[in-house]
């Protein structure tokens, strides 16, 4: 489809922070080596010299969690400022940022099925960024 992706390796460089490396517990590697979640590798890099970090977390991480989603579920915002929200002072300004990056993502991620409530957000069951059929194997 002409589309650069990242799916069946687990690499992915992105220029934003070249000094700094991530630690990823064994299972969840394997989990992700077993169930790979394909992305647009161009998506990442317009999130990263347009939006930030926060952006890019959220874009990778959605269609791997929306994906398993199989009934609308509710996410408080303690769970996902506990999972994301290590920079943040409070949970208001957690949010501020979550919704900010969460928009930038929905032109690259059309198909994210999501809704914001008062304690959280929550997710519907939605299709990957790029669909099992777009990726070249």
């Amino acid at each position: 489809s002409g589309r650069e992706t990242w799916s069946r390796r687990l690499e992915l460089v992105v220029p934003y922070r070249p000094k700094r490396q991530i630690t990823v517990d064994p299972r969840f590697f394997a989990e992700l080596k077993s169930h790979p979640v394909p992305s647009d590798l161009g998506a990442v890099r317009n999130l990263a010299r347009f939006h930030g970090p926060f952006a890019i977390d959220l874009y990778v991480w959605l269609p791997y969690r929306l994906r398993r989603v199989t009934v609308p579920t509710n996410v408080p915002w303690v769970e996902l400022e506990r999972q994301f929200g290590a920079d943040f002072a409070t949970t208001k300004n957690f949010r501020a940022a979550f919704m900010t990056a969460l928009k930038a993502i929905f032109p690259y991620y059309p198909q994210c099925r999501v809704e914001p409530y008062h304690g959280g957000l929550t997710l519907w069951p939605s299709h990957s960024v790029i669909l099992d059929r777009d990726v070249e194997k």
